[in-house]
Order: structure tokens, then sequence, then C-alpha cells
């Protein structure tokens, strides 16, 4: 049993660092001399606790280029639209989503009123620096563009949220390196306008509430457009997990709903790897007084653990003591997440 152990763990640090080979491959996008004219669109539904620091970082931009700013009040009633009209300094205008509810239908009724072929979209509960909207800028905007997004969170459960999801984008960004796009995030992702009004026009999944991102780089790849991506430190929003367990398993039951509706054969043998990995690691665990090996074995899926933090940017001092937990954490974790729970309820229609 051992050996079958042994080679499951080193399949797993050759498919980590086939990934980070692929971030590094990633062509150095922003360096063009030319600065593109974006049209920036944020939906938002019910954010008034969430939004400031989206309008803090709004206010503080040091963009001086015409960058249009878009938010779509997807039929808010907690006073939204009121915070940002009477906080946000940069110039902005809101419209209303008349139609029917949900992200997607105000991502295209913001993509309709835009006035630039280049499309940003963000999320309503994101911050970024200062440089953020001038880094943007200066992308050549083809395809599409999918960019980073780094979590940051207080308390144990938060923090074992934000190591998964710094392995989620390497995830991404390893596999854009490859030109095998998996996963992006529609809090920060750059497309082409004229791109999403010719595809739109075929999209079948407005009836599904969740998963705009998704389905939208479904819809590049079935037509074969460029789909790229920038690992650039300035091309980085921040968000913050869920700091409690019921909420955060909603969350990423909403996010593995949408998965559900675009399961590939490559996202179905990575997530079955994945699950099998982490109860081999358990298994490992609980015979490692039996077989030297074990401890070796565990070892090196640490270490690879470590170094996909590392990658993932979200390597801290504790790093060590929280990767070990979470090897403890993430199995159970992940039998939660598939047990019945009620569905989260932002963007639902």
């Amino acid at each position: 049993m051992v050996i079958v152990v042994a080679i499951i763990f080193v399949v797993y640090t050759l498919v980590v660092f086939i990934l980070v080979v692929g971030v590094k491959r990633l062509p150095m996008l922003g360096k063009q001399k030319e600065h593109y004219k974006y049209t920036v669109i944020i939906p938002f539904h019910n954010e008034v606790d969430r939004i400031d620091g989206l309008i803090n970082s709004l206010n503080q931009s040091d963009d001086t280029q015409d960058c249009q700013i878009l938010f779509i009040d997807d039929h808010s009633t907690d006073g939204t639209s009121a915070k940002i009209e009477e906080n946000l300094l940069y110039p902005f205008a809101i419209i209303k989503n008349e139609v029917k509810k949900g992200k997607k239908h105000s991502i295209r009724i913001g993509v309709t009123a835009a006035k630039h072929n280049c499309i940003l979209t963000l999320d309503a509960d994101i911050s970024f620096q200062p440089n953020f909207l001038n880094s943007i800028g200066k992308i050549l905007p083809k395809g599409m563009v999918v960019l980073p997004v780094q979590t940051y969170s207080k308390g144990l459960i938060g923090r074992m949220a934000d190591i998964e999801f710094s392995f989620l984008q390497v995830i991404t960004f390893g596999s854009l390196g490859w030109s095998k796009p998996l996963l992006c995030n529609g809090a920060n992702l750059i497309f082409n306008k004229s791109d999403f009004l010719t595809l739109d026009k075929d999209r079948t999944d407005y009836n599904i509430a969740s998963g705009d991102d998704m389905f939208l780089m479904n819809q590049f790849k079935s037509a074969n457009k460029s789909i790229s991506g920038s690992y650039d430190l300035t091309t980085t929003v921040y968000t913050a997990n869920p700091q409690r367990f019921i909420p955060l398993l909603k969350q990423r039951r909403r996010w593995l709903g949408k998965m559900k509706n675009l399961l590939s054969f490559d996202l179905f043998l990575g997530g079955s790897f994945l699950i099998i990995l982490q109860f081999v690691f358990i298994f490992s665990f609980l015979n490692v007084f039996t077989d030297s090996l074990f401890y070796w074995l565990i070892v090196l899926k640490i270490l690879t653990d470590l170094f996909l933090l590392f990658i993932g940017r979200n390597l801290s001092v504790n790093g060590l003591l929280l990767i070990v937990l979470f090897q403890f954490w993430y199995p159970f974790y992940l039998i939660a997440i598939l047990y019945p729970l009620n569905r989260e309820k932002r963007w639902m229609s």
C-alpha cells in the first residue's frame, strides 16, 4: 500500500511542478506604451456593508486616463447606490437593472452601455492598489484576459479558505500558461465588448443564476477566442473570504454548482484526484509508525503545499503551522461541502 501512496504523492508533486512552470510561461502583459481605454463594469446587489474597500480604492486611484466606471444596480434594497453617490469621488454612473434579476443580466446591461470596446468586470467587494487601473490600461485588449484575485482573512476558518483559494489561483494561471484554461474569476476579468456581444447571441445559461465568469470563458473557448492571463501584482484585486464555516460552505457550494454545468474531463479528473489525495494523506498519517516511508511522504506533501502557497502569494510567518492544520481540515471540509445546505442567496434569481 505504501507504494500506491508514494505514487499518488509523487504524481501530485509533478502536477504542482507543471502548474508552476505554466505560471512562469505566462506572457508579460501590460508592457505596451499605448494606454488603452477601458469600461469598468461593477454589478452589485445589496453590497452596502462590503463596498467601502472598492470606493476607497477608486478614490485613491492614480489613473489619469479616460476610464469609464459603470455600476449596475441589480435590484438592491439596502442603500448601496446612495452610499456610492455620497462617497465616491471618481467619475461614475449607476445604471439600474430593470430586467430580470441576476448578475449575468447586469453584466449584459453594462456591456451594452459601455463606450469602450475593452471591458473590465470587478466585484463590488474588492479593493486594489492605487496603480491598478493604470496597469490595466496598459494591457492589450485581446480576447479574454484572466487577472489575479488574492484573498485575506482573519481567524482560522478564513485562513484555511485563503490557502484553498491560493491553490485555486495556481491552478487558474498554471493552466492558462499551458493554453488550457480551466478557471477564471469574474471579480477581475477583461474581455472585448465586440466578442461578448457576438458570443452572447449563443448563450443558453442565463437561466442559471451563477457562473457568469465560467460560462463566458467557456463561450470564448468554444469560439477559439484568445484567453490569456496576467499574474502581475499590479493587476491584482483583493477580497475577503467568509470568516465563518457555514457561510464559507454556502459560497463554495455556489462555486461548485456552476462547475457542475461546465464539467469537463480535465476538471473531473483533477477534482477526483484532489479528493483521493486528501484522504490518502489521512491514511498516511494514521500509518506513519508502521513504515517510516509514510513520514517522508507526509513531509513531501507538506513541502509541496508550502511551495504552492509561495507561488500563490499567501505564504506567511505561520504558513507551516497552517499548512499542517490544512491537511487535516480539508478532507472533512470536502465532505461538508457536499452535504446538502441552503444555497447562498447572493446573485440568486
